[in-house]
């Protein structure tokens, strides 16, 4: 999913991340960084334990940050960019079970419906909860 950006946005994009700490990168690239992870989620189920979820969202954390930048939202191109979120941002809720927790953001308190064995397996003993197991054994998986 290619988004159209002003020359003007991607350049201070670029150099509000770097301000960040971030990759200096104009926002296709945290779109897609962000999409890969969700799309990974979505298609092949998380393939690591629950403790490494959160190392893995750090770019969504990052996206926030650039999210609620005042010099950004000033710019019209930033609609583009936080619809091109939203739009991920809903398919792994799609995917998830939510707890209410205001201290951290949604996407480091959500427990996929389902994941690899680990992912599993961390969440029964943290949670007492049981999740699927991905991919399953039967046909409609295959």
């Amino acid at each position: 999913m290619k988004i159209s950006f002003s020359l003007n946005y991607i350049q201070s994009f670029k150099e509000k991340a770097a301000s960040f700490g971030y990759e200096e990168e104009g926002p296709q690239y945290y779109i897609d960084e962000w999409k890969e992870f969700v799309d990974w989620c979505v298609d092949y189920g998380y393939t690591y334990t629950y403790f490494e979820f959160d190392e893995d969202t750090i770019v969504r954390d990052q996206i926030e940050k650039l999210s609620h930048d005042k010099k950004l939202i000033g710019y019209e191109s930033h609609n583009n960019f936080i619809y091109a979120i939203n739009e991920q941002d809903d398919k792994l809720k799609s995917i998830a079970y939510r707890f209410l927790r205001k201290e951290r953001p949604w996407w480091k308190t959500i427990i996929l419906k389902y994941a690899c064995d680990s992912y599993v397996e961390n969440v029964k003993h943290l949670f007492d909860a049981d999740i699927d197991i991905f991919p399953k054994e039967t046909d409609e998986w295959l």
